[in-house]
Protein backbone atom coordinates (compact mmCIF):
# COMPACT_ATOMS: atom_id res chain seq x y z
CA UNK A 1 0.00 0.00 0.00
CA UNK A 2 1.11 3.40 -0.79
CA UNK A 3 0.27 4.74 2.50
CA UNK A 4 -2.50 6.61 2.15
CA UNK A 5 -5.83 6.37 3.38
CA UNK A 6 -8.82 4.43 2.05
CA UNK A 7 -11.85 6.14 2.00
CA UNK A 8 -15.06 4.98 1.78
CA UNK A 9 -18.46 7.18 1.79
CA UNK A 10 -21.83 5.80 0.61
CA UNK A 11 -25.84 7.45 0.92
CA UNK A 12 -28.70 4.82 0.66
CA UNK A 13 -31.36 6.57 1.57
CA UNK A 14 -31.38 8.41 4.93
CA UNK A 15 -28.28 6.56 6.08
CA UNK A 16 -25.28 7.65 5.10
CA UNK A 17 -21.42 5.70 5.59
CA UNK A 18 -18.15 7.45 5.89
CA UNK A 19 -15.25 5.45 6.64
CA UNK A 20 -11.33 6.01 6.29
CA UNK A 21 -8.26 4.13 7.24
CA UNK A 22 -6.54 0.59 6.52
CA UNK A 23 -8.90 -0.63 3.58
CA UNK A 24 -9.81 -4.12 5.24
CA UNK A 25 -11.12 -2.44 8.47
CA UNK A 26 -13.26 -0.40 6.08
CA UNK A 27 -14.39 -3.11 4.07
CA UNK A 28 -15.36 -4.74 7.67
CA UNK A 29 -17.25 -1.58 8.98
CA UNK A 30 -19.18 -0.79 5.67
CA UNK A 31 -20.21 -4.91 5.47
CA UNK A 32 -21.48 -4.21 8.90
CA UNK A 33 -23.75 -0.81 8.29
CA UNK A 34 -25.21 -2.50 5.12
CA UNK A 35 -26.32 -5.82 7.33
CA UNK A 36 -28.09 -3.00 9.86
CA UNK A 37 -29.77 -1.01 7.40
CA UNK A 38 -30.69 -4.34 5.45
CA UNK A 39 -32.68 -5.70 8.59
CA UNK A 40 -35.76 -4.40 9.15
CA UNK A 41 -36.76 -1.88 12.17
CA UNK A 42 -39.72 -1.25 13.89
CA UNK A 43 -39.57 2.35 13.37
CA UNK A 44 -39.62 1.35 9.87
CA UNK A 45 -42.93 -0.47 10.14
CA UNK A 46 -46.01 1.62 9.19
CA UNK A 47 -47.64 3.32 12.63
CA UNK A 48 -50.55 1.53 13.74
CA UNK A 49 -53.52 3.13 15.38
CA UNK A 50 -52.44 3.49 19.40
CA UNK A 51 -48.94 3.02 18.84
CA UNK A 52 -46.10 5.26 19.65
CA UNK A 53 -45.56 8.50 17.76
CA UNK A 54 -42.05 8.29 15.63
CA UNK A 55 -40.84 10.98 18.14
CA UNK A 56 -40.97 8.33 20.91
CA UNK A 57 -39.65 5.42 19.26
CA UNK A 58 -36.27 4.86 20.03
CA UNK A 59 -34.22 4.98 16.80
CA UNK A 60 -31.28 2.66 16.39
CA UNK A 61 -27.91 3.57 16.46
CA UNK A 62 -26.57 4.29 12.82
CA UNK A 63 -23.10 3.85 14.28
CA UNK A 64 -22.09 0.28 12.43
CA UNK A 65 -20.56 -1.35 15.39
CA UNK A 66 -23.49 -0.57 18.03
CA UNK A 67 -24.90 -4.15 17.72
CA UNK A 68 -21.67 -5.77 18.05
CA UNK A 69 -21.00 -4.05 21.27
CA UNK A 70 -23.33 -6.06 23.66
CA UNK A 71 -21.77 -8.88 22.66
CA UNK A 72 -18.36 -7.58 24.77
CA UNK A 73 -19.93 -5.48 26.78
CA UNK A 74 -22.17 -5.50 29.89
CA UNK A 75 -24.13 -2.63 30.65
CA UNK A 76 -26.78 -2.23 33.39
CA UNK A 77 -28.37 1.06 32.32
CA UNK A 78 -27.48 2.08 35.32
CA UNK A 79 -24.06 3.84 34.96
CA UNK A 80 -22.17 0.39 34.79
CA UNK A 81 -20.07 -0.61 31.84
CA UNK A 82 -17.93 -3.82 32.32
CA UNK A 83 -16.30 -6.36 29.44
CA UNK A 84 -17.83 -9.67 29.81
CA UNK A 85 -14.64 -10.87 27.77
CA UNK A 86 -10.67 -9.67 28.07
CA UNK A 87 -8.24 -8.64 25.73
CA UNK A 88 -4.77 -10.74 25.93
CA UNK A 89 -1.35 -9.43 25.52
CA UNK A 90 0.83 -7.59 27.57
CA UNK A 91 -1.31 -4.57 26.91
CA UNK A 92 -4.04 -6.56 28.13
CA UNK A 93 -5.08 -4.04 30.61
CA UNK A 94 -4.25 -1.00 28.66
CA UNK A 95 -6.37 -2.26 25.97
CA UNK A 96 -9.15 -2.88 28.68
CA UNK A 97 -9.38 0.94 29.45
CA UNK A 98 -9.15 1.26 26.13
CA UNK A 99 -12.43 -0.75 25.54
CA UNK A 100 -13.99 0.79 28.73
CA UNK A 101 -13.90 4.55 27.59
CA UNK A 102 -15.38 3.47 24.21
CA UNK A 103 -18.11 1.44 26.12
CA UNK A 104 -18.82 4.47 28.36
CA UNK A 105 -18.74 6.51 25.38
CA UNK A 106 -21.38 4.75 23.40
CA UNK A 107 -23.84 3.47 26.40
CA UNK A 108 -23.17 6.70 28.89
CA UNK A 109 -22.12 9.30 26.19
CA UNK A 110 -19.14 10.28 27.85
CA UNK A 111 -16.35 11.67 26.49
CA UNK A 112 -14.90 12.12 29.75
CA UNK A 113 -14.61 9.61 31.81
CA UNK A 114 -13.66 9.61 36.13
CA UNK A 115 -10.63 7.83 37.29
CA UNK A 116 -13.12 6.38 39.83
CA UNK A 117 -15.58 4.88 37.07
CA UNK A 118 -12.63 3.88 35.06
CA UNK A 119 -11.11 1.43 37.58
CA UNK A 120 -14.80 0.43 38.50
CA UNK A 121 -15.29 -0.85 35.40
CA UNK A 122 -11.90 -2.34 35.34
CA UNK A 123 -12.90 -4.24 38.74
CA UNK A 124 -16.08 -5.42 37.68
CA UNK A 125 -14.35 -7.15 34.22
CA UNK A 126 -11.98 -9.25 36.59
CA UNK A 127 -9.11 -6.19 36.44
CA UNK A 128 -8.33 -5.39 40.04
CA UNK A 129 -6.01 -1.98 38.77
CA UNK A 130 -4.62 0.13 41.76
CA UNK A 131 -4.13 3.34 39.36
CA UNK A 132 -5.01 4.14 36.68
CA UNK A 133 -2.31 7.08 35.80
CA UNK A 134 0.09 4.25 36.14
CA UNK A 135 -1.38 1.71 34.20
CA UNK A 136 -1.40 3.56 30.70
CA UNK A 137 2.33 4.50 30.69
CA UNK A 138 2.88 4.32 26.60
CA UNK A 139 -0.88 5.23 25.68
CA UNK A 140 -1.15 8.72 27.21
CA UNK A 141 -1.00 11.37 24.89
CA UNK A 142 -1.38 8.62 21.74
CA UNK A 143 -4.46 6.81 22.65
CA UNK A 144 -5.84 9.11 25.20
CA UNK A 145 -5.55 12.56 27.06
CA UNK A 146 -5.71 13.56 30.81
CA UNK A 147 -7.41 16.22 32.77
CA UNK A 148 -7.53 17.70 35.67
CA UNK A 149 -5.96 16.76 39.04
CA UNK A 150 -5.91 14.56 42.08
CA UNK A 151 -9.41 13.07 42.41
CA UNK A 152 -11.06 15.20 39.49
CA UNK A 153 -8.73 13.24 36.40
CA UNK A 154 -10.72 12.39 34.13
CA UNK A 155 -9.49 10.12 30.96
CA UNK A 156 -10.77 10.82 26.78
CA UNK A 157 -9.61 8.84 23.97
CA UNK A 158 -8.13 10.70 21.25
CA UNK A 159 -9.28 10.08 17.40
CA UNK A 160 -6.20 7.84 17.18
CA UNK A 161 -6.94 6.11 20.62
CA UNK A 162 -10.89 5.92 19.41
CA UNK A 163 -9.75 3.77 15.97
CA UNK A 164 -7.54 1.51 18.23
CA UNK A 165 -10.57 0.81 20.67
CA UNK A 166 -12.93 0.38 18.01
CA UNK A 167 -10.30 -2.30 16.35
CA UNK A 168 -9.55 -4.06 19.77
CA UNK A 169 -13.42 -4.27 20.33
CA UNK A 170 -14.21 -6.33 16.22
CA UNK A 171 -11.18 -8.63 17.59
CA UNK A 172 -12.91 -9.39 20.95
CA UNK A 173 -16.61 -9.55 19.24
CA UNK A 174 -14.48 -12.16 16.23
CA UNK A 175 -13.59 -14.41 19.65
CA UNK A 176 -16.96 -14.56 21.08
CA UNK A 177 -19.22 -15.20 18.19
Amino acid sequence: MDGTPFKLQVKIGNHEFSAEGEQEAVQRQFEVWRELIAAPTAAAAPASPGSAPASQVEQPSLDPESALYDKIFRHDGKGAVSLTVLPQGADGERDAALLLLLGRRHYEHEEQVTGQRLLSGLKESGLPVERADRMFGDYMDRYLLRAGAHRAVRYRLTNPGLDKARELARLLVGRVA
